[in-house]
């Protein structure tokens, strides 16, 4: 639930509480600390009061009883009686009483002190004055005894003016405290009203803030929790402001989070449940409409407790109580698969069989079975789709028919080309050989003219031939490649010098550009290279009149041992527009139809090329522009060669740029006019020649006469060209390593590597071509000598 993800937070409503109390404990505090001080203000006052009336009241005691000793000095001088000398002589003692108590009163005080020490000394002085006044009166010396007391009297006025004085500062003194400690006790006064008013609103206002954040949200939480379970569907909408914080806020939002919960919890339930009922209307729905069978089954027991209509249909037998029934009635043929079937969907939850088959009266059907696991409240079921296979089966025969007689179709074609390739190269092989033998004489201009005509017209045959066997192998999908060593600048300078002539012809600049990174030795199929490279260059020739054509070649290494070449052919020619590139590698089509009958050709050579550069790995594109050339980029992958190269003197074959005079060669093959053509062909070389007309004869012959070379012919009677190979390699014999070379019109044997594989040393195809035939001679018979030769450099 959501409430899980609530953060805790300050536990606020205790905090709130705590604060209140402390303002209220702070501010009573204070005020009492103010009361105190107030308090003890207004005692030192009355204290200061009352010692200065103390002593003020002394001071008027000893003014009072120098007061009452001059009285009584006065009634001593009028009249010398005993009353009036007692009289005086108490005065006198009171005023020695009177400066005691002044004088340990004032012994407080600084100021008092000299008022002390004042009033003592006067008092001394007049007792003393009084004494001696008293005892001249006593001795009727009156007028020295009036001297005397006048002294008194202006010693007592002094007095009295010091203690008057003193009496009035301090007055002055009490009413400065009085008034000091009226305007303190104000002060303070009204610092407690303002504090009593102050914390009296602070609590308010804290228990004001403490109802709108505890009370108001937990009346408004009670409030909401009564309309959600009023109304549990609206509860989303009784939602509450989440402003509060501490532990109210955390609350309020719980309950809006109970609430979204609550609400969601009850939509998806209201969901679940029109889902079901629209999944259990869709269900009887499917269960009474479907057309295939739907079974409900016991898991245990395997009874049948339900069925649709199409089970009813299926077996054809609607009034048949199905639940009497077993589902093994059905497979009783097959009770061991059925339930091994019935065991997998019990233990996986569901399975799928589809070659189980059901029988029913009087027939058998196949049919295809899914089985799922259906729980129940007292034990569970098992629901089987059942499907009748049996028209889709009959459609699955037909199909597998047809497929069968399409593959058949395709071998039939395949051997059908290859059959008429084979019969058109052998006349084509005669008429081409005798051509060639033809142009080795000197023959006049109109013959010479005839003779190129027919080896031209040979040669674009040919072409033909080869481009329609090549386009069946490829939609045969049988077309392979042969990746050995070859040597990517050599094949480009070679499609050079043999297109240089015809460029020349025409006046075109025919140049070449090979990227010098572009490693000397590669591993790929030199040949398919080849044919591509010289469909693209014999199209730049074909549809330019003027200006050039050039050969780039560039590379790029994928630093894993691999390389990617790109050879564009680029020219200035007539170019195509964008509906023509889109289609130019389609098989049999060109830019329109106008092209094949202006410049010729049958239209595969690019879709041939492209489909290669397809099988290498890489592809063949176009960049043109309408009347202003094109450029077509041949793209393929080539690994890089790990070798050493082998350090060998160079031996010179006694063939190797001399004349073959010495040369015995076998010739075997079961046409003479193949035969004848070879013959005429090798005529100028001055090779002895023996014909074999099977590998019979060969055989024969290799064991009575010694030969260094044989040409073979596959397809011949008696022995063909592959078991003769075969027999010579496994003789054991001097001769079992004798080169061989074939000579076939079959072009499949030169894929591939496929003639070497047999334990040939070199293939010509038919039509022979003097130059090839001339070429595959030599190689082999060097390549015999190089190995003849390896002991003796390995030992020199």
């Amino acid at each position: 639930m959501r409430l899980s993800i609530l953060q805790p937070s300050k536990n606020s409503l205790k905090v709130n509480f705590i604060s209140i109390a402390m303002v209220f404990v702070v501010t009573t505090i204070v005020i009492c600390t103010m009361s105190i001080l107030a308090a003890n203000t207004t005692s030192r006052a009355f204290r200061e009061q009352e010692q200065l009336l103390q002593s003020y009241q002394l001071a008027i005691d000893t003014n009072g009883a120098v007061q009452e000793l001059l009285y009584r000095s006065a009634d001593l001088s009028n009249s010398l009686s005993a009353p009036a000398l007692d009289a005086f002589l108490a005065a006198q003692t009171d005023l020695e009483n009177a400066v005691k108590v002044d004088h340990k009163n004032h012994a407080q005080n600084h100021s008092n002190k000299e008022l002390a020490f004042f009033i003592s000394t006067t008092s001394r002085k007049i007792v003393e004055g009084s004494l001696r006044a008293l005892d001249h009166y006593t001795a009727n010396d009156r007028k020295n005894g009036d001297l005397v007391m006048e002294q008194v009297r202006t010693i007592s006025r002094n007095l009295q003016r010091k203690v008057l004085t003193h009496q009035t500062e301090h007055l002055l003194v009490v009413e400065k405290i009085e008034q000091k400690t009226i305007t303190i006790n104000e002060m303070i006064s009204r610092v407690a009203t303002f504090l009593a008013i102050f914390s009296s609103i602070l609590i308010i206002a804290m228990f004001a803030l403490v109802y709108r954040l505890t009370i108001h949200p937990i009346q408004a939480l009670i409030a909401a929790l009564k309309q959600a379970q009023e109304a549990p569907d609206t509860a989303k909408e009784y939602k509450i402001s989440t402003k509060y914080g501490g532990e109210t806020g955390q609350a309020l939002a719980a309950l809006n989070s109970l609430l979204d919960s609550t609400h969601d919890a009850l939509a998806e339930a209201q969901a679940q449940s029109k889902l079901a009922a629209l999944s259990e209307s869709r269900w009887v729905s499917i269960f009474n409409l479907s057309p295939d069978a739907i079974i409900l089954i016991d898991q245990e027991t395997a009874k049948i407790t339900d069925c649709n209509p199409a089970t009813q249909e299926l077996i054809g037998l609607p009034d048949q109580d199905f639940t009497e029934l077993s589902a093994y009635d059905f497979h009783s043929h097959e009770k061991e698969a059925f339930t091994e079937f019935l065991t997998q969907v019990k233990a996986e939850g569901h399975a799928r069989a589809d070659h189980l088959s059901c029988r029913l009266p009087g027939r058998t059907i196949p049919v295809s079975v899914v089985g799922v696991n259906v729980p129940g409240k007292e034990q569970s079921g098992t629901m089987l789709y059942v499907r009748d296979m049996s028209e889709i089966a009959a459609q699955q025969h037909k199909l597998e028919l047809a497929q069968q007689e399409a593959v058949q179709a395709n071998e039939a074609k395949g051997a059908f080309l290859a059959t008429i390739s084979h019969e058109i190269r052998t006349p084509l092989n005669g008429m081409m050989g005798m051509a060639q033998a033809l142009q080795a004489r000197e023959l006049n201009v109109d013959d010479a003219d005839m003779v190129e005509t027919i080896v031209e017209s040979g040669e674009m045959l040919m072409t033909i031939l080869n481009d329609v066997l090549d386009i069946s192998k490829i939609n045969a999908k049988k077309m392979t490649l042969s990746k050995v060593p070859g040597n990517l600048h050599h094949l480009i300078t070679q499609t050079q010098k043999l297109f240089s002539a015809q460029a020349a012809d025409k006046g075109l600049a025919f140049e070449t550009e090979i990227c010098p990174d572009i490693p000397a030795s590669l591993i790929f199929d030199p040949v398919r290279v080849r044919q591509c490279l010289n469909n693209l260059v014999s199209n730049a020739l074909k549809f330019t009149k003027q200006g050039r054509v050039t050969i780039k070649a560039s590379s790029l290494a994928d630093g894993k041992g691999s390389r990617t070449l790109c050879l564009r052919v680029t020219d200035t020619g007539i170019g195509m527009d964008a509906q023509t590139m889109q289609r130019i590698f389609s098989s049999f089509t060109q830019a329109d139809n106008s092209i094949s009958r202006k410049f010729g050709g049958t239209g595969l050579g690019l879709s041939i090329s492209h489909e290669l550069a397809l099988l290498m790995d890489g592809d063949i594109t176009v960049r043109s522009e309408l009347g202003q050339g094109s450029e077509f980029s041949f793209i393929f992958k080539a690994d890089e060669q790990k070798y050493k190269r082998n350090e060998t003197r160079n031996i010179a074959s006694k063939n190797k740029g001399s004349s073959l005079l010495d040369c015995r060669l076998l010739l075997v093959d079961d046409s003479a006019i193949n035969r004848k053509v070879i013959c005429t062909l090798l005529a100028p070389a001055g090779i002895e020649i023996v014909e074999a007309e099977n590998g019979l004869e060969a055989l024969d012959l290799l064991e009575q006469q010694k030969f260094d070379i044989v040409l073979l012919d596959m397809h011949m009677p008696v022995l063909n060209g592959p078991e003769t190979i075969a027999q010579i390699r496994q003789s054991g014999l001097d001769w079992s390593d004798i080169p061989v070379v074939a000579v076939t019109a079959d072009a499949a044997i030169g894929e591939g590597g496929m003639f070497s594989k047999m334990g040939m040393d070199g293939f010509i195809p038919k039509p022979v071509d003097q130059r090839v035939l001339f070429g595959n001679i030599i190689k082999s018979l060097n390549k015999l000598e190089n190995v003849q030769a390896e002991p003796e450099l390995q030992t020199g």
